[in-house]
């Protein structure tokens, strides 16, 4: 199975905050995750002001379970010396575009989303969103068909660059943009069925990319 994992540092900490011990120790548990195949993107959270490291967003690949993953996480050596909080969320490809298919060309005239302004900030600047169905709502069956397509309409508009669909147990997307601030992003995501329906929960992770040598190497 592939997962998303992300942590977050509490009470407002960043990497300055961090033992170097604990620095050191989260550096190799990273590098062997990278070299055992396990881990395969890292990304680092940086604040919308200031760029300060406070976490990381991870993509993992080939394990067994859900279990196994979660038996993963609390050996994030920031997760078990209680530095961050941390979520997996299991991923897969984005299969339910497919819901679009077959369909007699319904969708065939669906126009992109327009950017709201010119994308004209730091290329390595990624936003993560995390849109996830709440508990004990059937997010398939109600939202499926029509969050697929607008995801399909933000990656025709060039504002999402990949979609990842939530799978079991849990349900809803991944997706990830490129926006100049998270305001904007806020604007664009707002607009998604379901996250109009209020039957999701919605966490927006700030990501840069070219941090991740400065912090392990």
């Amino acid at each position: 199975m592939d997962f998303l994992f992300y942590d977050i540092f509490k009470d407002g900490k960043t990497l300055v905050d961090a033992p170097f011990g604990m620095l050191k120790e989260e550096s190799e548990f990273a590098w062997d995750s990278t070299q055992r195949g396990e881990t395969t993107r890292f990304f680092p959270l940086a604040t919308d002001n200031g760029d300060q490291i406070h976490g990381a967003v991870v993509h993992w690949k080939g394990i067994p379970s859900l279990e196994d993953a979660r038996n993963v996480r609390d050996k994030v050596p920031w997760v078990k010396h209680g530095f961050s909080n941390a979520r997996i969320v299991p991923i897969g490809n984005f299969q339910s575009v497919s819901k679009l298919f077959n369909r007699g060309g319904e969708f065939r005239g669906a126009l992109p989303v327009q950017r709201l302004e010119p994308f004209n900030t730091d290329p390595c600047v990624t936003w993560y969103v995390v849109v996830t169905a709440k508990e004990g709502f059937d997010y398939d069956s109600a939202y499926g068909l029509q969050d697929a397509l607008h995801c399909v309409c933000l990656w025709k508009g060039g504002i999402a660059e990949e979609i990842f669909d939530i799978v079991a147990p849990k349900q809803g997307k991944v997706l990830r943009l490129k926006a100049n601030h998270r305001a904007e992003v806020e604007q664009y995501i707002r607009d998604i069925p379901s996250v109009k329906g209020r039957a999701v929960d919605v966490e927006i992770l700030r990501t840069r990319s070219q941090m991740a040598w400065e912090i392990f190497f």
